[in-house]
């Protein structure tokens, strides 16, 4: 009987589990919230919340509508913030809820 490194064995795990595209889309959540705080400033941080990814749109919670606008102002911007780091482009457009 041989054994299989442990390295080996949580990539095939996560890739057969579908949790590999799961943890890409976390960590581009997180990465989206950063390059908001870096063009927008820490208070605009703190009322943006990334929620999701859907069909490579990112949708922002907001209840502020002047914040909604700088979004759309900075929408370039933060979506290449947000793709430099993903292996592959994640999101092309954005849209804010509230």
């Amino acid at each position: 009987m041989s054994f299989q490194p442990i390295q080996g064995l949580l990539p095939n795990v996560a890739r057969h589990t579908g949790i590999t595209q799961q943890i890409v889309i976390a960590q581009a959540l997180s990465r989206a919230h950063r390059v908001i705080v870096e063009h927008l400033g820490e208070s605009a941080g703190n009322k943006l919340q990334p929620a999701y990814i859907q069909n490579k749109t990112l949708f922002i919670a907001t209840l502020e509508h002047p914040l909604a606008w700088e979004v759309g102002l900075h929408q370039e911007e933060i979506v290449k913030g947000v793709n430099a780091e993903s292996p592959y482009p994640l999101i092309q457009r954005i849209r804010v809820i509230s």
